[in-house]
């Protein structure tokens, strides 16, 4: 359950057709997260098994909190492997400024009618975008979510010891199964570096034990 120190907001509600629907004003939150400012819309049936299935629109506003508290809004009706995902990508890290969006249905397994968006304004962030490339860390920059398209673009990180003063990674599924990973980054630093990147990276099937 979501639980907070304080909320300041309206909430409205109506019942009809054999339904329960609500819809909040701008709330106000306080917790351990820090302030938060959420908009809550709900649709719920009487009956469970209806044919229009229970759906939610949830709008979250973050600001100077710590990463792992979006775990804490993020609806676990989602794609199970996109919640895997977001616990292990991003284990740590400042938030500057983050949002969040669902809208859609509630009901389990109905993920073809549900749509979710996350932004994230990092610092001081580690991300691990893809097991078989090594972490980028001590990023600023931005992390979007776009249901299962993920885009970071930061203007410094680090790979190893190596400065990467512009990072592009983009994450997108393919229509016919598995993922699509675009890295494009400028890097200085020393060349052993380099090759530890090459070596302990998804190039080195490529390039085999030549370096």
């Amino acid at each position: 359950p979501l639980t907070f120190d304080t909320v300041l907001g309206q909430l409205q509600w109506q019942l009809a057709d054999e339904r329960l629907l609500l819809q909040s004003s701008p709330l106000k939150l306080t917790a351990d997260h820090g302030p938060a400012t959420v908009v809550l819309g709900l649709d719920i049936p009487f009956k469970a098994g209806a044919a229009q299935p229970p759906a939610m629109t949830l709008v979250v506003g973050l600001e100077d909190t710590a990463a792992s508290y979006r775990d804490k809004f993020i609806p676990y009706v989602l794609n199970e492997e996109f919640l895997q995902w977001m616990k292990a990508s991003v284990p740590r890290g400042h938030v500057k400024h983050g949002g969040f969006i669902y809208r859609g249905s509630l009901r389990q397994g109905d993920s073809d009618h549900r749509t979710g968006q996350l932004y994230l304004d990092v610092d001081q962030t580690t991300l691990n975008y893809h097991a078989d490339w090594p972490a980028l860390t001590d990023i600023s920059g931005l992390v979007a979510i776009d249901d299962s398209r993920v885009t970071v673009r930061s203007s410094a990180a680090n790979m190893f010891e190596l400065a990467l003063p512009s990072t592009l990674v983009e994450v997108e599924p393919l229509a016919a199964g598995g993922m699509w990973l675009t890295v494009a980054a400028n890097a200085t630093g020393s060349a052993g570096d380099a090759l530890r990147v090459v070596n302990e990276s998804a190039i080195q099937q490529l390039v085999g034990d030549v370096f």
